[in-house]
């Protein structure tokens, strides 16, 4: 029974709700209610009292599809890819508010004069001589004088007018920014020192693993203790357990049908066109590429193996493969091989018949599941029921994969209410929300296997080390201990002082570190790393000498310091305004 009968069948009662609505409409309408419902947000948000206008971001996402468009030989972005681009959107208009809001603050500003300049001084800006250049080079000064002069540019000149004024203004910022960093000449050396310091040493390995696990005991008390002193550890984001059903939208038999049809159709065309490039492109192939080379059977596939039997100029019949449909035009022979120009069409869902019918199936499943409950519904119609978890901003969600259109709409998402079809690039979905989590720390009985398991590595590491101080205790050498330990002697050669890695035995940090600091031919102490103990004898150890350091290794360094200093100032900058910044998002609202 589909939606439409369904509707049908309720229909008296739908006419019982609209009469008995209407009364009360007109009961309302000389009240103020309807002016007051529609006072709501007249923008997308706001940014400390900064209004985003929907044009605003409307503008910019149009933008930002139309260049993919562009890039992508006119392909239309995916779902999935529109929300990304979006959201990020939407980032980009807060981040410029917040900016605003603080460059107002600093005072920091753009004068007239300063535009002037950087569109008819001495050396305009960039974005003015790429449009006005010479043959020899030089900024044509009558092409740009006679483009401003031009009354019909008047408002292109305005835009380009703000678009420079706000170019200089975020140029102040960053110099304002960047005029507390002083990357010193001391810091240079310390990072050529460790760029280019190296020591070998030799190291027996105590894994944690080794460790009896009938050894190791979590009481309650230890995981409760741990939990209470975990402060953030265990802080999550608003999330969401929900059950799922799925319709694909999957081509079939017919699309698959349908799609030979249409390259059968085109053969002859193909057969006949002069300019294989152009017919390629505006045919919509897959393949745009032109044979240069011969190619056998075994490299061309076996599925074009027609192409060796028919005439230069003619076509083979096409087939399905690896999801395309696919033939090959022969250009020229010569004996066992080929010149072939392929083309190639995607088997894709038919968008009325085959995926209209999946819409309409899950249009159905949602209005039924409202009714009679989503696990009924899903039952009687014999329909696989997922179970998925999802967090908030995290648009991974695992066993639906890649989505921020689904975490869009589980933000509007009330418990247990059936939501309507979720459209995504490859299905649709429709979903019931279980439980919501706000953000906060995670509840106890949720992370105490993630506590237990913490405890127990802890358990494993100390007891790994202790073991490893009672053979060193009774040994004086490194081969010593390898043999009263039954432990394989390992050397580790050249090791940087910048590598995290010991070749073989994995990322250990803290016992390359413990190579740089102990003196050499001595057999250190037990030293706790990320996967073993370690106790390490240091052969050989070479400390650059920064004093003899080349002016451009140098410069090199300093740059490459400067440019770490100031993404980190930024990165924590940005990160302290976008947390002081009152952030009002009405997107679920306006844009549902």
């Amino acid at each position: 029974m589909g939606l439409m009968e369904s509707l049908r069948n309720s229909t008296k009662y739908i006419l019982w709700v609209l009469i008995l609505s209407f009364g009360v409409l007109w009961g309302l309408s000389d009240t103020q209610m309807f002016d007051a419902m529609m006072t709501g947000p007249r923008a997308l948000g706001e940014v400390n009292g900064k209004p985003i206008a929907f044009e605003d971001y409307n503008n910019r996402l149009t933008s930002y599809l139309e260049r993919y468009r562009q890039e992508s030989d006119g392909e239309q972005p995916g779902l999935e890819l529109r929300a990304f681009y979006e959201e990020m959107v939407w980032d980009e208009l807060v981040l410029e508010r917040i900016l605003e809001t603080e460059m107002a603050r600093l005072g920091i500003t753009v004068t007239d004069s300063e535009v002037i300049d950087m569109v008819s001084g001495p050396n305009p800006d960039p974005f003015i001589t790429q449009f006005f250049t010479a043959a020899d080079g030089t900024v044509d000064r009558v092409a740009l004088r006679a483009a401003i002069e031009a009354p019909e540019n008047a408002e292109i000149w305005v835009n380009v007018e703000r678009q420079l004024r706000d170019k200089r203004r975020r140029e102040k910022l960053n110099a304002f920014l960047e005029s507390g960093l002083v990357v010193t000449a001391g810091e240079v050396a310390q990072e050529y020192v460790r760029d280019n310091s190296m020591t070998s040493f030799r190291f027996v390995r105590f894994p944690y693993s080794a460790v009896d696990e009938a050894t190791l005991t979590v009481d309650e008390g230890a995981i409760r203790y741990h939990y209470r002193k975990s402060g953030d550890a265990f802080k999550q984001e608003k999330s969401w357990n929900l059950r799922y059903v799925s319709f694909p939208k999957t081509p079939t038999a017919a699309d698959t049908a349908r799609v030979l049809a249409e390259a059968e159709h085109l053969k002859p065309l193909f057969s006949e066109a002069a300019d294989d490039s152009t017919f390629l492109a505006q045919n919509g192939s897959r393949n745009r590429t032109l044979p240069t080379a011969f190619q056998s059977e075994t490299e061309l596939g076996s599925h074009l193996a027609e192409v060796f039997q028919i005439a230069n100029g003619q076509v083979t019949s096409p087939v399905l493969h690896n999801g395309d449909v696919v033939m090959a035009k022969r250009v020229e022979g010569r004996g066992r091989t080929v010149r072939a120009v392929v083309f190639s069409m995607a088997v894709e869902a038919d968008p009325f018949t085959t995926i209209g019918a999946q819409s309409d199936a899950a249009n159905d499943f949602s209005a039924y599941a409202a009714e009679t409950g989503f696990e009924a519904e899903a039952t009687r119609l014999n329909l696989t029921v997922g179970t998925a978890f999802a967090t908030k901003g995290t648009p991974f969600i695992p066993g639906l994969g890649q989505s921020r259109v689904l975490l869009n709409a589980l933000e509007r998402a009330k418990r247990g209410e059936v939501s309507e079809p979720v459209e995504l690039d490859d299905q649709f979905v429709v979903f019931e929300v279980l439980e919501i989590r706000e953000a906060g720390k995670r509840p106890l009985e949720e992370v105490k296997p993630q506590i237990e398991a913490q405890l127990r590595n802890d358990q494993r590491k100390a007891a790994t080390a202790a073991q490893a101080r009672q053979f060193l205790s009774g040994t004086t050498s490194i081969d010593a201990l390898a043999a009263l330990a039954g432990r394989e002697l390992l050397d580790a050669t050249d090791i940087r002082m910048t590598s995290n890695v010991i070749p073989g035995a994995g990322r250990e940090p803290a016992v390359i570190g413990a190579a740089f600091a102990i003196a050499e031919n001595t057999l250190s102490g037990v030293i706790e790393g990320e996967n073993a103990a370690y106790v390490i004898h240091v052969m050989n150890r070479v400390i650059a000498d920064a004093s003899g350091m080349p002016e451009a290794a140098s410069n090199q360094l300093r740059n490459r310091l400067q440019a770490q200093k100031s993404q980190t100032l930024r990165d924590v900058w940005l990160d302290r305004l976008k947390a002081n910044a009152e952030i009002k998002d009405y997107r679920s609202l306006l844009l549902r």
